[in-house]
């Protein structure tokens, strides 16, 4: 008899995998690959469990394992994992970066710190045009971005992780107050040549960076995240 049960017990079955889904949902965990791997995780914990104390309830189980997990829960699981990926996103940043970097692409962005360069030297407040159009064309696509992503919400229900980073362009709007910080030095008047030197080069490198994290990266999302994710293929075959 004690055979029989603990053969029974040992093994999660579809409506309890379910519900520990739920109970990660419930539990503040609101992306789909981190549902996955905590379900996952707790489903094996708990079958471990089983085989040791067959006649333990599910929910007892689950609680017994939760527990495991300290006062914050998931919250350190999905802290860790939201800097690992983050960490991820910036090294394919920096390939993309490396790779647009062509013969082309440079000889042009030489040319485009040559033309703001000289530009600045003749009417300082120019850099406030660049500027604008640096600020206007990164709003535009972000705003295309998000509006994008949130139909995929809306179609398929499920949140990842890395595909959030992706299309919110990893804390971009951190580095659009880099060439911001040379504001001052137009404002207070007459800007020497050093300056206009170093402020066109960071222009022509930002918008670079701009093509790279709106355009390139989300692009080339579903690549990237596949490779994150098998399954995620399976849910966008459409």
């Amino acid at each position: 008899m004690e055979k029989t049960i603990n053969e029974k017990s040992k093994k999660i079955n579809a409506e309890q995998l379910r519900e520990l889904f739920d109970f990660t949902r419930k539990h503040y965990v609101d992306y789909h690959d981190l549902q996955c791997e905590l379900a996952d995780h707790l489903a094996h914990a708990i079958e471990q469990r089983w085989e040791e104390e067959p006649l333990l309830s599910f929910e007892e189980a689950l609680q017994a394992e939760f527990k495991k997990f300290g006062i914050f829960g998931f919250s350190d699981i999905v802290a860790e994992r939201h800097n690992a990926l983050f960490k991820r996103y910036y090294r394919l940043v920096w390939r993309e970066f490396r790779s647009v970097l062509t013969f082309p692409v440079l000889l042009i962005a030489v040319l485009a710190t040559w033309g703001m360069y000289h530009s600045l030297m003749a009417y300082h407040h120019s850099y406030a045009l660049f500027m604008l159009a640096f600020l206007v064309t990164s709003s535009w696509k972000l705003h295309r971005l998000k509006k994008q992503y949130r139909k995929k919400l809306k179609d398929t229900g499920h949140k990842w992780l890395f595909e959030e980073i992706i299309f919110s362009c990893g804390g971009f709007g951190v580095m659009m107050t880099v060439p911001m910080q040379f504001s001052h030095f137009v404002l207070d008047g007459e800007i020497s040549p050093l300056l206009a030197t170093v402020m066109s080069i960071v222009l022509s490198l930002m918008f670079i960076y701009d093509y790279v994290v709106l355009f390139r990266m989300p692009s080339k999302a579903k690549t990237y995240l596949q490779k994150v994710y098998p399954e995620y293929g399976l849910e966008n075959l459409a």
